[in-house]
C-alpha cells in the first residue's frame, strides 16, 4: 500500500468518525431546542390561562378562556399541539376573590424515537408548568392605574397579529386548514376583548324606590364599572354627609330646578373625565329630562363612548314599601315626591325597560330574583357577554 492510498484511507476513516460523532451531538441539539422551547411555552401558557380563567365572570366560561390564552401561548413558540391542561381552585373559582392554579403539561416528542415508539407519551420527555393566580394582585399592590380597556386593547391587538401572521402561513400552503381554523379562534379571541373593552356610558333611571341603584351597583361591581350617584353628588355639593337627611318638598331645599341642573352638570362632567380616561361609567340617576339624557349621549359622542340606557321599572305600591323601609339611605325622596316626579317624566323611547318587581322590597342583592335582574341588565350593557372582566380595586366613586 502507497503512502497516497493511506492519505486516502484517513481522510475516509476521518469523515466516517466525524459523522458518527455528529449525528448524536446534533440530535441532542436539536431535543434540547425542543424542550427548552416547550419550557418557555407552558411557563408562559400557565401565566396567561390563569389570568385569563381569574378575569372570567364564571367557572365555565374561564376555562374556556384559559384554555383560548394558553394555546396562543403555546403558538408564540410554534407548538400546535394541544397540551395537557388541569385547573385547580382554592378558594372561589371566579370573582374578586378567586384564587386558582393553572398547570399545563405538554410531552415533547423525541426525534424519531417517538414515531418508533408510536405512544405519544412513550419516547417523548413531559414538559410542565404552574401558575397560581390572585384576583387583581398586581394592580391592587401596584397601584396600576390603566383601565381594563387599555387592557382588552393590547389583548386584542397581539391576538388579532398572530391571526395576521397565522394567515399568511396558511396562504403559503403548509397545513392551510388547520392554520385557517387556528387564525379565526385567534381573530374571535380579539373581537371579544374588543367588545369587552369598549368605553360605555351607561343611564340606569328611573323613580325613587325602582331598584335603580341598588341594579347600579350590583352591575358595576359584576362589570367593574364606577359608578356616579346623582343623590351622593347634590349633597357632596351641599357640603353635607352622603346620609345626612336634606329631606325637602318637591323642588325645594338642595332640589330646586337649579340644584338639580347643578347636580346633572358636574355628574356628566365626571363622567366625561372617566370615559376620556378609558372608564366605562354607571351613572345613577332618576334620568326623567329629556334635556338630561341629551346631555348625556352629547357627553359619550365627545370621548368616543358607547351609550346604553335602562330605565328601571316597579308596581307603586312596591315602590312606597322600598322607600319607607330605607335607612341611613343618600335618597330623601317620599312617596309624595315620587308621584310629582312621576308627573314630570318625559317619555324615555331611547332607554330598555326592567322590571325590578322580581327583586321584592328587602333589598337582598343576593336573591335569585335580584340576580336574575342583573343578568337581564347586563345582556342590555354587555349583548355579546360580561366576560373577560378586569375589576378595579374601588369600582364605585364615593365623594371626595
Amino acid at each position: 500500500m502507497s503512502h497516497r492510498d493511506d492519505e486516502g484511507s484517513a481522510l475516509v476513516e476521518f469523515t466516517y468518525l466525524a459523522v458518527l460523532l455528529m449525528v448524536p451531538l446534533v440530535y441532542v441539539l436539536i431535543t434540547v431546542f425542543q424542550v427548552q422551547r416547550a419550557a418557555f411555552g407552558t411557563t408562559e401558557a400557565a401565566r396567561q390561562g390563569a389570568r385569563a380563567y381569574e378575569k372570567a365572570a364564571a367557572t365555565d366560561l374561564g376555562e374556556q378562556r384559559a384554555r383560548d390564552a394558553i394555546a396562543l401561548a403555546l403558538r408564540d413558540q410554534g407548538i400546535t399541539d394541544a397540551p395537557q391542561v388541569a385547573f385547580d381552585c382554592q378558594g372561589p373559582c371566579a370573582g374578586p376573590q378567586a384564587r386558582v392554579k393553572v398547570t399545563v403539561t405538554y410531552w415533547v416528542k423525541l426525534p424519531v424515537l417517538g414515531s418508533v415508539f408510536g405512544d405519544a407519551r412513550r419516547g417523548a420527555i413531559r414538559v410542565q408548568a404552574s401558575h397560581v393566580e390572585f384576583a387583581d394582585r398586581y394592580a391592587e399592590f401596584s397601584g396600576d392605574p390603566a383601565p381594563a380597556s387599555l387592557r382588552h386593547h393590547y389583548v386584542a391587538y397581539r391576538a388579532f397579529v398572530r391571526a395576521k401572521v397565522t394567515c399568511i402561513k396558511a396562504g403559503q400552503g403548509s397545513d392551510s386548514g388547520k392554520l385557517a381554523g387556528a387564525a379565526r379562534r385567534l381573530a374571535d379571541i380579539s373581537l371579544r376583548h374588543l367588545r369587552a373593552g369598549a368605553v360605555t356610558l351607561v343611564l340606569i333611571g328611573g323613580l325613587p324606590g325602582s331598584g335603580k341603584s341598588a341594579l347600579a351597583r350590583a352591575a358595576a361591581d359584576r362589570l367593574g364599572f364606577a359608578v356616579l350617584n346623582s343623590d351622593r353628588i347634590r349633597k357632596e355639593l351641599a357640603g353635607i354627609e352622603p346620609t345626612e337627611s336634606a329631606a325637602a318638598p318637591y323642588g325645594a331645599g338642595i332640589y330646586t330646578t337649579e340644584w338639580t341642573e347643578r347636580c346633572y352638570a358636574e355628574l356628566l362632567n365626571r363622567a366625561e373625565t372617566l370615559l376620556a380616561n378609558g372608564e366605562s361609567v354607571i351613572a345613577d340617576a332618576s334620568w326623567i329630562s329629556a334635556e338630561h339624557r341629551a346631555a348625556a349621549k352629547a357627553t359619550a359622542r365627545r370621548a368616543s363612548a358607547q351609550l346604553v340606557q335602562v330605565r328601571c321599572a316597579a308596581p307603586e305600591d312596591l315602590m312606597r314599601r322600598r322607600m319607607a323601609a330605607r335607612t341611613a339611605d343618600t335618597s330623601d325622596a317620599n312617596a309624595e315626591i315620587a308621584r310629582k316626579m312621576a308627573a314630570a317624566t318625559v317619555s324615555w323611547p331611547g332607554a330598555t325597560t326592567i322590571s325590578t318587581e322580581a327583586g321584592g322590597s328587602g333589598g337582598d342583592l343576593k336573591s335569585a330574583g335580584f340576580t336574575g335582574l342583573v343578568d337581564e341588565a347586563l345582556t342590555v350593557i354587555r349583548p355579546h357577554g360580561p366576560d373577560h372582566v378586569w375589576r378595579p380595586t374601588r369600582p364605585v366613586m364615593l365623594p371626595g
